[in-house]
């Protein structure tokens, strides 16, 4: 087993070290979980963030505050559409 130490504030922040973070997969910014498993050791894992999770942390677009998200998903990809449309156009 592989192993490191790292100092930890007086708030209890810790860096992970990055060969740890390689091998976890994170990416900045991120957020991990800290387990403890049977053997009463301290497991930390990343956590994946869906789209639920991030619903909120953004401010609401100004006069669409009430707008469906599959709505605004859907005019994206049209305007997307458009724009490659309109360069394949001029080749």
């Amino acid at each position: 087993m592989r192993s490191q130490t790292a100092a930890m504030t007086r708030k209890g922040q810790v860096t992970v070290p990055k060969e740890f973070r390689k091998k976890l997969g994170a990416t900045l910014p991120d957020r991990v979980e800290f387990a403890e498993n049977e053997a009463g050791e301290i497991v930390i894992r990343p956590v994946r963030l869906t789209v639920d999770d991030l619903f909120g942390i953004f401010p609401p677009i100004p006069g669409r505050e009430d707008a469906d998200v599959d709505e605004l998903v859907r005019e994206a990809m049209d305007d997307m559409a458009d724009r490659i449309v309109e360069d394949l156009s001029r080749q």
